[in-house]
Protein backbone atom coordinates (compact mmCIF):
# COMPACT_ATOMS: atom_id res chain seq x y z
CA UNK A 1 0.00 0.00 0.00
CA UNK A 2 1.56 3.59 -0.39
CA UNK A 3 0.02 7.10 1.08
CA UNK A 4 -0.25 8.10 -2.47
CA UNK A 5 -3.24 8.03 -4.78
CA UNK A 6 -0.95 6.36 -7.29
CA UNK A 7 -4.15 3.77 -8.79
CA UNK A 8 -5.75 6.79 -9.35
CA UNK A 9 -2.92 9.14 -11.33
CA UNK A 10 -1.67 5.87 -13.24
CA UNK A 11 -5.86 5.52 -14.21
CA UNK A 12 -6.25 9.08 -14.69
CA UNK A 13 -2.75 9.60 -17.41
CA UNK A 14 -3.47 6.66 -19.33
CA UNK A 15 -6.88 7.77 -19.98
CA UNK A 16 -6.17 11.37 -20.81
CA UNK A 17 -3.42 9.85 -23.30
CA UNK A 18 -6.12 7.32 -24.37
CA UNK A 19 -8.27 9.91 -25.01
CA UNK A 20 -6.56 12.21 -26.38
CA UNK A 21 -5.51 9.54 -29.14
CA UNK A 22 -9.00 8.75 -29.69
CA UNK A 23 -9.95 12.66 -30.55
CA UNK A 24 -7.24 12.68 -32.86
CA UNK A 25 -8.02 9.80 -34.64
CA UNK A 26 -11.95 11.88 -34.68
CA UNK A 27 -10.43 14.62 -36.33
CA UNK A 28 -8.23 12.91 -38.59
CA UNK A 29 -11.11 10.78 -39.68
CA UNK A 30 -14.45 12.45 -38.33
CA UNK A 31 -17.28 10.64 -37.04
CA UNK A 32 -18.97 10.35 -33.33
CA UNK A 33 -17.30 11.79 -30.37
CA UNK A 34 -14.96 8.71 -29.12
CA UNK A 35 -15.65 7.15 -25.62
CA UNK A 36 -12.46 5.91 -23.35
CA UNK A 37 -12.70 3.59 -20.57
CA UNK A 38 -9.92 2.30 -18.81
CA UNK A 39 -10.25 0.34 -15.75
CA UNK A 40 -8.18 0.86 -12.18
CA UNK A 41 -6.47 -2.44 -12.24
CA UNK A 42 -5.31 -2.90 -16.02
CA UNK A 43 -4.10 0.76 -15.38
CA UNK A 44 -1.99 0.28 -12.49
CA UNK A 45 -1.07 -3.26 -13.80
CA UNK A 46 0.32 -1.61 -17.11
CA UNK A 47 2.41 1.17 -15.07
CA UNK A 48 3.78 -1.45 -13.13
CA UNK A 49 5.19 -3.11 -16.29
CA UNK A 50 7.53 -0.36 -16.37
CA UNK A 51 8.45 0.20 -13.20
CA UNK A 52 12.42 -0.09 -12.01
CA UNK A 53 13.50 -0.61 -8.08
CA UNK A 54 17.39 0.12 -8.13
CA UNK A 55 17.35 -0.60 -12.10
CA UNK A 56 15.91 -3.94 -11.30
CA UNK A 57 12.11 -5.37 -12.22
CA UNK A 58 10.35 -6.41 -9.60
CA UNK A 59 8.70 -10.02 -9.91
CA UNK A 60 5.58 -10.25 -12.09
CA UNK A 61 2.26 -8.85 -10.06
CA UNK A 62 -0.97 -10.85 -10.55
CA UNK A 63 -4.69 -8.99 -10.04
CA UNK A 64 -5.44 -7.66 -6.34
CA UNK A 65 -6.68 -10.64 -4.33
CA UNK A 66 -4.46 -13.88 -6.32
Amino acid sequence: PSSFAVATAAQASLGAAALAAAQLGRLRRGGERPVVRLERTHAVLDSCAHLLVDGVAPPPLTEPGQ
